[in-house]
Order: C-alpha cells, then sequence, then structure tokens
C-alpha cells in the first residue's frame, strides 16, 4: 500500500463540502477515510467543518482514496470521460471485464474544478499502479492480509491447469513485452479517436469503416502493425498515412486488433487486459489512451487464484467506433 500523502487543498475542499453525499452514496457501506480537523478555519461562514481525507495517489484530474471497505477504493475526479466509460461499460454488458479496475458506483458532486463537474467513482483497488515497465515483477505470490497489504508466500502450483502455460506468472521479459503492445495499442487507438473526432459526419465514417474491415484484414497482421508503429516514430511515412477517413480508421482499428490479440495471447502479463479489448472492439468501443501508465495489479482469483495480475485502472478516452 503506498504511503498516504497529503492532498491538493481543493479536493479537501470537495469533500467536506460533499460528506453527507460520500457517505449517503457509498456502495458496500464504502465510505471515504477522513479526519475532522475542528480547528482549521471554515472554507466560508456557514460551511461544514473542515476535513482531511489522507489520499493514496493524485493525478491531472483529481485523487484516489482509502475506503473503510477493504478491496474499495473512492476517486473524485473532474475528468468526464471516465464517468462516461463506466456507465458506457454497464449499458453494453462489459461491467464483468476481467482486465479493468470493477466499478460499483458513481455519483456526480457538488462544485467545478477548472470549469469541469465532479465526479466521486467507486472502484476495486489496485496495486503496483504505473510500475509496469518500472519493475522487476516478482515470481513469488502475493498474500492479502486483512488490512490489504501483501506478503510473499512460497509459489503456487504450475500454471498447467489455467488457460495459460508458462510455469510461473509472468518474467521480466513479458511484462516489458506487455508495456510495448499498451504503448503500439495505444497509437493505433490515437489514429481512430483522430479519424472520428476529425470527421464530417461520425456516423457515416464509422459505418464506412465497419464495411472497410475485410479490406484492411490482410494489409496488418501483428508484424506489419509492429512496423508501422517504429517508422512512424522514427518520421517515416507508415501505411496508416497512405490512406484518410475511414480507410485509415479500418487499418488503424485493425491494428488495435491485432495487438489485442498479442497482448491476450503472449503471457499472463497482458492476457486479461487483451481480452478485455477485443470484447470492447466487439461492442463498438475502444479505449484510446491506456498506457503502462494506467494499469495496475488487482486479484482475479476465478481465473488465477492468488496471483495479481494486471489490469487497466484508469481507461483514458473513450471512443465510439
Amino acid at each position: 500500500m503506498a504511503e498516504l500523502r497529503d492532498n491538493p487543498p481543493w479536493v479537501d475542499e470537495v469533500v467536506t463540502h460533499n460528506l453527507r453525499e460520500l457517505t449517503y452514496r457509498a456502495p458496500q457501506g464504502a465510505e471515504v477515510v477522513y479526519e475532522r480537523q475542528p480547528e482549521a478555519p471554515r472554507y466560508r461562514p456557514g460551511a461544514p467543518e473542515h476535513v482531511h481525507a489522507p489520499e493514496l495517489g493524485c493525478g491531472a484530474y483529481g485523487c484516489v482514496f482509502r475506503t473503510t471497505k477493504p478491496g474499495i477504493v473512492l476517486k473524485i475526479t473532474s475528468d468526464p470521460t471516465e464517468a462516461v466509460f463506466v456507465q458506457t461499460l454497464k449499458d453494453r454488458g462489459l461491467a464483468h471485464l476481467l482486465g479493468i479496475t470493477h466499478y460499483y458506483g458513481s455519483s456526480l458532486l457538488e462544485g467545478r474544478r477548472q470549469g469541469r463537474a465532479l465526479y466521486a467513482l467507486w472502484r476495486e483497488e489496485a496495486d503496483d499502479v504505473g510500475k509496469l515497465a518500472a519493475r522487476e515483477p516478482s515470481q513469488e505470490t502475493p498474500k492479502v492480509t486483512a488490512k490489504g497489504s501483501t506478503r510473499s508466500t512460497a509459489p503456487p502450483r504450475a500454471w498447467a491447469a489455467l488457460p495459460l502455460d508458462p510455469p510461473r506468472l509472468e518474467t521480466s521479459e513479458a511484462a516489458m513485452r506487455f508495456a510495448d503492445r499498451l504503448i503500439v495499442y495505444r497509437w493505433y487507438a490515437s489514429s481512430v479517436r483522430h479519424v472520428v473526432d476529425n470527421a464530417k459526419d461520425q456516423v457515416r465514417t464509422r459505418a464506412r469503416a465497419a464495411e472497410l474491415v475485410a479490406w484492411a484484414a490482410p494489409r496488418i497482421d501483428l508484424d506489419a502493425a509492429m512496423t508501422a508503429f517504429k517508422l512512424d516514430a522514427r518520421d517515416k511515412p507508415t501505411l496508416l498515412d497512405e490512406h484518410r477517413g475511414p480507410e485509415r480508421m479500418a487499418l488503424a482499428l485493425r491494428g488495435c486488433r491485432v495487438l489485442a490479440e498479442a497482448m491476450a495471447s503472449e503471457s499472463p502479463a497482458g492476457a486479461i487486459v487483451g481480452e478485455s479489448f477485443l470484447e470492447m472492439q466487439e461492442k463498438k468501443m475502444l479505449l484510446a489512451d491506456v498506457h503502462p501508465g494506467n494499469v495496475g495489479r488487482v486479484l482475479r482469483p476465478e481465473r488465477y487464484g492468488r496471483w495479481r495480475v494486471w489490469a487497466i485502472t484508469d481507461p483514458g478516452h473513450l471512443v465510439l467506433i
């Protein structure tokens, strides 16, 4: 568990003014953990008593807090895309996806941050967020204690009875390959987003791109997908640069698919994320800003027992395709 830190003052103000809502809406009794600070001056006459909620981490749009329910954290954010994503997952029957941290509830809060509305999201807790490409993965099994901390125990049985079959959860090489696949996936997904955002008629563009799936399939396999990304990194023209509009979108969608298939099949490190990407694409959804910095480790006992595996903790930009 990360060391608790002092969060930005605006977050404390949001928690203070929305404490009743955060308590009333808390799913499964997951109330935000806070400290009363009666000696602190009130933000304005008649305002509620000041409270401070120690954070687990903060980003550009908000902070994550511990709750009174083990395994559930509260995220307060001014990014509307994540709230939209949570509702879209539910509407399209994808709340079960293993490769995304599970969400348990959401609420619109009072107040605004830099002109944006504020949201409370209760989601599954994750460890090692942002450390996919920055650590040597442990080959031991983390055991979760009652307080949520971890301690290593002896390695479990081999993977023989599980769907994927390396003898260990992952190796450094497998984790780094997964991180590389995520970076390339993001490049293709961003290309899709760019076409959709700049289309004069998004409905027609999406429909035409869907018609071009068969045309795009033989033009991009995994090797071609990786080559195009490397060429772009060297400022050289790629296959995508030869096309515009629906054709470019179809090729980029094909790139997303082959990268997701690679993640799903290469090792347990990226398996459930790749599978989730594929399911979302079948439901006409795409995440255009997932990178190694917004995945973390979660428990998926129904599939991996006590192994902690990588899952998406911040979905970034949702694109409807």
